[in-house]
Parts: C-alpha cells; structure tokens; sequence
C-alpha cells in the first residue's frame, strides 16, 4: 500500500509545530499533577498526544494506494439452438448425436473458460451446460434473441453461436448482430447437401376480404432433387372439400416459384384454408408439403374518395389500386395550382365516404370550400400520403392543419432504405407484408415526420445515415383510424420486374386502406386480437377498448374472456377462461398460449359493479408451424456473413477439432492480466475511530487506578 498524501495538505513546518504543540500541551497539563511519579506523567502525556495526533490525521483525509493484480480467465457469452430443425437427421448431420458432439467439444477447452449460457428458438432462456438441451421449438427468432443479449454484461472475449440459421422470422440479423460491437464465432450446424424434398414455403395475400368477391393467395413452392417429376398442389376448405387443384411440374434440380390461387368467397366469416402439396415418393420429410392461411371475410363495400394535389406517378398507382378491387368504389379529386377540382363537381359521393385518401399538400381555393368541407370531418378516416411540392406552390398554400401535418410542408428530405419496425410485425398493416429491407426500389422520405400520439408502422435509414424514422404512422383517436406516409415513389415498387416487390406495395397499401376502413366504431366496447391467424406456439393477443356513456375511457370494468372451440355451436365446453388486465386510458389487454392448431371463438363479457353491460364475439385460428421444415439445410451463407461482419469465425460442425486453436491463436484463450488500483481512506473506516476512543479510555482507566478521578 503506498501513501499518496492529504486531502487536507500541511506543511512539514506547520506539522512539527502541531506536534509540538500537542505533546507540551500534554505535558504541561500532567506535570502540575503532584499526585503522580514521572513515569505516570510520562505516559499519560503520551496517551494524550497520540489521541490529539491521530485526531489531526483523520482530519486532513489521509490517502492511500493499493496496486493489486489477478488473472481472469477467457470470458464467453454462448448462445444454443434450440429449435427443432437442429435435431433433424440429414446427411452427414447425425441430429442430437452430432449437436451433442458440439457441445462436448465446448464443455472441453484447452484452458479454463467462463461461460454465461442462453438457449434461443421463439425465446431465449438461460441455460447450463451440465444440462440436456432439448430441441423442441418450431421456429428461430434470432432477432428477439439478439435484443435481448444486448443489455447482458459485455463479454470480454465475444460471444459463441451455435445454430444451423434457420430462422422464422425472415430478416436478415447480420446488421443487428454487427451494432452489437462483439466478436462471433459461429459453429453451423445440419447438413449443407440438397435433398429430394417439396415443401410450401410461404402463402402470400390479403388477410381481409368481401363477400361474393374473388381473393388472390400467392403459393411459393420449393423443390429439390425433382427435375421431370410432378406432383398437385390442392386448395381445401375448413370443411375439406376441394376448392381448387393445380398441376406441378419440375424442369430443374432446384427451383422456386410461385403459383396464384384465385378464391371465391361465399361464405362470411373467418374461413380457413389448407394449401397441399401431393407427396412424392422418396421426399425428405413431408411435414413441409402443408400450409394453412385465413381469410376474413365481411359482407360490405367501401366508398373512397381520392384527393390529389398534383399529378405524379404515385397517384395513378394508388388509384389503380383502389379502382381494381371490387370491395372499394373510388371517387377522384384532382386540384390546380389555385386548389380547384378538375373533376366535374356534379361527380361528388353519393354518400359520405368510409374513407378519405388526401394525396399531396393543397390548400382548398375559397369558391370551392364549402365543397371541401362535408370530407374534412374528424369523423372520416384519412390516408395521408406524402409527394414533394414545389416551392411556388408552398407559398401559395394556406393548408388546413387538420388536412395535411405542419411539419411536411417545409422538412428536407433524401433517399431511404426500408426497414420494417420489429416491435409492430403483429400490427395488421404489416400482415403478409415481406421484408424488403435487403434491396428494394429507391424511395425518398422526410427527414423530419414523427406524428404526435401516432404509432410508429414502417422504419426507414437514410443512406449513409444509422439513424432511424418512421415513414409509415397510425393512430386511433376517438373511434377513428388514420395514417400517414411520409415517403414517396411506390410506383417504382409496382413497376418492378421482381414478383416480391410487386406483392409487397401491393399487399402493403391493400392491408393499409382497409385497416384505414374498417376501424374501431363508436360501440362502448371493442375487442380484437392482432392477427387472424396465429402459428400454434405464438402467444395470441386480444385488445379491447371500453368506453362509458359519455365516451370517455373507462378503466373500472371486469373483462371475463371465455374461449371456445369453433365446432362447439352450444358453448357448452370453455376451454380458456381468463381476465384482461387494464393498461389506462380505456385499454385492456391480455395474451395466452393455447398450443394446439384448430378454429377458436371467444366472448368477451364487460361487468361493471356485478352487473354485465356489454359482449362481444371474435375469432382466430391457430395453424401448425412447417418453418423448421422449409429450408432443411444449413444456412452457411448467413453464419458466415455474421462471423465476417463481427469479426470473429466460422466454423463447421465436421471442422470442431479447429475450433479451440483456432481461439487461441487469435489471442482469445490468453489469461487476461486485469491491474486494479484502490484507493484507500482511513477516515471512511470506524476502525480507526474506535482506536481513538480506546486511547481515550485508556488514558481515562488509568486515571481512574492512579487517583486522579
């Protein structure tokens, strides 16, 4: 320990002069004792300067150091696969034989090595090594595991992966993964061969749709290892019959490709449907050839009315879309520069539109406002859709507040990338919609279009910028849905020559305008779950608004949700039976896992003080989940882009013996040589204190046996 000096400096003079002083102070106070020998004087005088002495020591704040150093040993965070597919048998790839191989190998290290250990597949646990890892879950969601590991302590020698990158969740983690600043050594599992195997792999298609009316579902099929072979893809309904049948044949070892079913609805409610693929003999596994998807179906049509304030790409695309769907009827506004309506004015709705899309900032010209103003109720549910204005006509514009948001009309803007906002993947809009963040047409945004109380839907990056905004908002107030977009360009999406970006504006601005459309009502009570359709394992979510006589929020109610099976007419056998919890401002909510695929009503009853006031009806499905079974093989692409982009390793499961030398070599099995220096006060330690009061009774005790009190 070494003595760094006083909080409280002195100098040496000013100390021996203290010193002095303490020790005559003593003396003289002893030395007029006649009762006492000089020996006694002697000591008690020394008694009394030690205490007077350590006393001024405590006061100036002595400091000292201690340098001490230890060994720590290397420092891994270890993340485990736990989904199903790392247990499948193929090829080299012996299933939990081989997983078990790896983990030996990491349970072995050449030197002593922390782990801190998590399993990951629809959730990440932690985990020991000393237990059996089961595999059991039907999908990888890499990106929530990710999230998550980002606030555990910072592992100082990175992290270690193991997992064959199949993921369920569709988005590329390489970016998310490399904010992380860490190291990772990825060891792939499953096999990198190609088998003979046919499988579904997604289903495509609007969510929503209208009775007596056609609906399009988009099949995408894989096949492998099954060139001049052939087989039928078959559309069932919940009833199981045959709706509709499509010949398949295969012209190359590998191929994609996608199959439109056209769907006939005639039946209103939430209808499912199976999509099957005919097994062919020697397939890998079958459990992939079977996907099923709903529809829900609702006997009404909706009356749009488009403005727009100029003539851009943009606008005929949208219009093209409304146009061509036989639920919506469109009337179109186009403005002048002066805020007129081109069209003839004799052309107005017949009724009160369900839906107002304003397309571009316009200021309405003073004859025609009263026109205007029948379609600016807060009532009508809006889209607001975003197109640069030129700066003659912004300064011509007195634009109403509540038609188009200040902060679009003067903000900067640039080109973006997409990037879908992972905390609202449930969120209708977002239903069937692809990701896209990858590569897609060039969009533009602005730079500046957060919307007070909206919800953030779709994400964007400006390029050359890691700073995130929202382009696409949402929100409900008072029983009324609207939406802003804040980017442009979309037509570049529909005139693409790749199928995928094609669906995605398509499905995108379908979902957007009948979510837009068939919004929450003015009834007291209202209860949705997020999604039609759940995979089995997922948590379904139900939401429920409440609202008293005088429509404000109610948060005093008891919600009793009860859920039934489809089939049970009578309601006579509840298989659930829960309470949604209040979140304020008249919202409710709650979540449970039932885990087992099939048709479900529910019923909501609302009580107030005993007494029932309200219930409503709804319905979902839970579907089995193929994910697993998709892609069979080992994503070596993606494992190796994430080791590459974090800086660390990949490695093979058949290339283990590598692994711990290949760690070492790059210096991350040295023991780390960690110095630590600790300052020490004695003034912070009672110890200290307490010796002083012994000095003090000391001197007091022997007071006391000499007769001097």
């Amino acid at each position: 320990m070494e003595f760094i000096g006083f909080q409280r400096d002195l100098s040496v003079l000013l100390w021996v002069v203290l010193w002095l002083l303490f020790t005559g102070v003593s003396l003289w106070t002893y030395a007029k004792t006649k009762e006492l020998q000089w020996n006694q004087k002697v000591i008690l005088s020394l008694l009394r300067t030690a205490t007077l002495t350590l006393l001024l020591v405590l006061f100036l704040n002595p400091i000292f150091l201690s340098k001490t150093t230890e060994n720590q040993s290397p420092n891994f965070l270890l993340l485990l696969d736990k989904s199903e597919s790392t247990s499948l048998l193929k090829g080299m790839y012996q299933g939990k034989h081989s997983y078990r191989e790896v983990v030996d190998v990491l349970k072995d290290p050449p030197v002593h090595v922390e782990f801190e250990t998590y399993a990951f597949g629809s959730s990440l646990t932690p985990f020991s090594l000393k237990d059996s890892l089961i595999t059991e879950d039907r999908e990888t969601r890499i990106l929530d595991a990710i999230e998550q590991i980002s606030s555990l302590d910072d592992p100082k020698d990175g992290v270690i992966m193991v997992t064959d990158g199949i993921i369920s969740d569709r988005n590329d983690p390489s970016f998310e993964i490399q904010q992380l600043n860490r190291p990772f050594y990825v060891i792939g599992l499953g096999d990198t061969s190609k088998v003979k195997d046919l499988s579904i792999s997604e289903v495509q298609g609007n969510r929503l749709g209208y009775f007596e009316s056609t609906q399009t579902l988009n099949v995408f099929i894989q096949a492998s290892g099954l060139k001049d072979q052939s087989s039928n893809l078959r559309v069932t309904d919940k009833s199981g019959n045959i709706i509709q049948e499509v010949p398949l044949r295969f012209s190359s070892p590998q191929q994609s490709f996608m199959i439109p079913i056209s769907l006939e609805l005639r039946e209103v409610g939430l209808q499912t449907y199976t999509i099957r693929v005919e097994e062919i003999q020697g397939e890998w596994t079958f459990i992939n050839n079977e996907l099923s998807t709903t529809i829900n179906v609702i006997d009404n049509s909706i009356e749009v009315l488009h403005v727009a304030s100029s003539i851009h790409p943009d606008v005929g695309m949208i219009r093209r879309l409304i146009a061509t769907n036989p639920q919506m009827n469109l009337t179109t506004w186009t403005l002048d520069n002066d805020g007129r309506i081109l069209e003839d004015l004799n052309n107005l709705p017949k009724t009160t539109p369900d839906l107002v899309v304003w397309h571009g900032a316009f200021s309405p010209s003073s004859e025609q406002l009263g026109t205007y103003l029948p379609y600016l109720s807060d009532q009508i549910p809006r889209l607001y859709l975003h197109l640069p204005t030129p700066l003659s006509r912004l300064n011509n514009l007195g634009t109403p507040s509540d038609i188009i948001p200040d902060q679009w009309l003067y903000s900067p803007y640039g080109a973006v990338q997409l990037e879908q906002a992972i905390s609202n993947t449930d969120h209708p809009i977002l239903e069937s919609v692809s990701d896209l963040t990858a590569t897609h047409p060039p969009l533009e945004a602005l730079l500046n279009s957060e919307i007070d109380l909206a919800q953030s839907i779709l994400n964007a990056r400006y390029i050359g910028d890691e700073s995130k905004i929202s382009i696409l908002h949402a929100e409900e107030l008072n029983s009324v849905r609207k939406a802003y977009v804040s980017a442009w360009n979309w037509f570049l999406f529909s005139q693409s020559l790749r199928i995928e970006e094609r669906n995605y504006v398509d499905q995108l601005f379908t979902n957007l305008l009948f979510w837009l459309s068939n919004g929450p009502n003015n009834d007291v009570f209202e209860i949705t779950t997020t999604r039609y359709s759940y995979n089995k394992f997922d948590d379904v979510i139900f939401n429920a608004t409440l609202m008293n006589e005088q429509s404000k929020a109610d948060d005093d109610a008891s919600i009793e949700l009860i859920i039934y099976r489809s089939d049970d007419e009578q309601k006579t056998n509840p298989i659930a039976n829960i309470q949604l919890l209040p979140e304020g401002q008249g919202r409710y909510s709650a979540d449970m896992q039932l885990g087992i695929e099939g048709s479900y009503k529910y019923q909501a009853i609302v009580r107030k003080k005993g007494m029932e006031i309200v219930r409503e009806m709804g319905e979902f499905v839970l579907h089995d989940s193929n994910s697993e079974y998709i892609e069979t093989y080992q994503n070596t692409p993606l494992l190796t882009q994430i080791a590459s982009n974090t800086g660390g390793v990949f490695f093979d499961f058949t290339d283990l013996d590598t692994f711990w030398s290949t760690l070492g070599e790059v210096g991350k099995l040295e023991l780390q040589t960690i110095k630590k220096e600790q300052y020490w006060y004695p003034v912070q330690h009672i110890l200290w204190f307490i010796f002083v009061l012994v000095l003090l009774g000391v001197e007091w005790l022997l007071r006391k046996w000499w007769n001097l009190v």
